[in-house]
């Protein structure tokens, strides 16, 4: 036996050893190698399908809160409901059965769903802002001011969240009166987050209505870069920021039209400002102003008609709607008002004055 192993066996040996080079290439050969395309087309797959679900999500807490508009509240709390199981990382439909309470009259429970809630998870800084926003809807904004001191004795490692929640806590603050507190939270927010203008700005015009017009001013010439008690400089930072950053370009004609209030070039890049940054219900009563000092221009009645579309408040839109028709001059916009209009008359040409 020992014969045949040391000489068939030694050639047994070799063939193995020859043949396991050839086995380890088939068995390469036989793994598909990566394909770009397939891949691609399962990313695009797990795309489409995260955002079908946002979607789905999106359209859940719409009939929520429309439900909860019309007053069928035992439909808006099941959809609610539904959505906090279906996205528990996020707080909106927690906030949502807290407004179903609320509109319930019952606002301490309201509150109670939001604090559990928090309570259960502290570290996460969405449950505390919904908190601090359903304290104050259901008239306990105390609670929120409490819940923002407790969390900022430990506060967010990241000097933005940080700087937040006190920006927050000093618009509580403000809102109830306590002017020294909101500058406090102000400074300090200040002092976390440097240089960043929306806080710095909010600082200023908390110290300016308290009357430290002095200290508002230095703040104000650090983060605006000019001197805020000149005219020209004020409306040119103005300009000059309205491209790229509306808040400073905001806070810049702020401060040139406390100088000279009637400016009508000044009012004008105010309310457009506002409108462009969303804020509406500031940018009403602006462009009412200019409309009533220059009633024949057609783009302060297109941006109150827009605005009062915006807010839901359909006769007078309408009617700047049709002030708008009768000042535009292009055959595009009057088209497109045209269009406008009929949808508010519901398709009637014969309930509005429609030139044509």
């Amino acid at each position: 036996m020992w014969w045949w192993f040391a000489t068939r066996g030694k050639g047994l040996c070799l063939l193995l050893a020859s043949v396991a080079p050839f086995a380890a290439q088939t068995s390469a050969r036989a793994k598909p190698a990566p394909d770009p395309e397939t891949d691609l087309q399962q990313y695009l797959t797990t795309i489409r399908a995260a955002s079908t679900h946002r979607m789905e999500l999106d359209e859940l807490y719409s009939s929520a809160r429309e439900a909860l508009k019309e007053g069928s509240y035992p439909k808006a709390e099941q959809d609610f409901r539904e959505l906090t199981r279906k996205e528990p990382a996020r707080s909106r439909g927690i906030e949502g059965l807290a407004e179903v309470s609320i509109a319930r009259g019952r606002p301490a429970e309201a509150i109670q769903i939001v604090e559990t809630e928090h309570e259960r998870q502290p570290r996460r800084l969405d449950l505390l802002y919904s908190l601090t926003r359903i304290a104050e809807k259901a008239g306990s904004p105390q609670i929120g001011a409490d819940a923002l001191r407790k969390a900022l004795r430990n506060p967010p490692a990241d000097s933005g969240a940080h700087a937040d929640l006190l920006v927050r806590l000093s618009e509580i603050d403000e809102k109830f009166d306590d002017r020294p507190g909101a500058i406090a939270a102000l400074k300090q927010a200040a002092a976390v987050r440097p240089f960043d203008p929306p806080t710095a700005i909010a600082l200023a015009r908390a110290l300016e209505a308290d009357g430290q017009h002095d200290e508002a001013f230095d703040v104000y010439r650090k983060i605006l870069g000019t001197d805020p008690a000149d005219f020209d400089a004020l409306i040119a930072c103005g300009a000059a920021a309205a491209p790229t950053d509306v808040i400073i370009a905001t806070a810049c004609v702020d401060l040139a039209r406390q100088i000279h209030p009637d400016d009508l070039h000044a009012l004008d890049m105010a309310a457009n400002l506002r409108f462009r940054k969303g804020a509406y219900s500031e940018a009403a009563p602006l462009f009412r102003a200019l409309s009533i000092r220059n009633p024949s221009n057609f783009a302060y009645h297109r941006a109150l008609a827009l605005i009062y579309d915006q807010g839901g408040d359909k006769d007078r839109a309408l009617e700047e709607w049709i002030e708008a028709l009768k000042l535009a001059t292009t055959d595009l916009d009057r088209q497109q008002i045209r269009d406008i209009i009929l949808r508010h008359t519901g398709g009637d040409p014969a309930l509005a004055p429609i030139k044509r």
